[in-house]
């Protein structure tokens, strides 16, 4: 696996299977200015190219509804990720956020899990 980069409130890597990976920090406020900023560093990465996200949100992980907004339709999302798979501890806030996914329809496939080796083969599957 490729190495770590460590971003403001998360830590970022582009995996050797091609897929992003971000792990944030337990009980972040997710702000806009920060999704911005872990795009950016995402698209300096890639070059261009667009790839699966793997998101491993961390206890008591919030974002605010600037950053929900800018994740699901924000363009530069959508340019850069081809699709999204969200990584949460608990069943009942994978359900959540599912429903909540198929409410808002974002910019690209998104989907919640509980198991990496589920998220990673729904990635794989894109």
């Amino acid at each position: 696996m490729s190495d770590w980069f460590d971003a403001p409130k998360a830590r970022l890597r582009l995996r050797d299977d091609g897929i992003a990976e971000i792990r944030h920090d337990p009980g972040v406020l997710y702000t806009e200015a920060l999704a911005m900023a872990h795009v950016e560093a995402f698209r300096e990465w890639l070059d261009g190219r667009r790839v699966p996200l793997l998101v491993v949100v961390g206890e008591g992980f919030r974002p605010d509804d600037r950053a929900r907004a800018f994740l699901l339709h924000g363009d530069l999302v959508g340019d850069t990720f081809t699709r999204g798979a969200i990584l949460f501890a608990r069943r009942v806030e994978a359900m959540a956020v599912d429903l909540f996914l198929r409410i808002q329809r974002p910019v690209r496939p998104m989907k919640a899990f509980t198991r990496e080796s589920d998220a990673l083969s729904w990635l794989r599957a894109g």
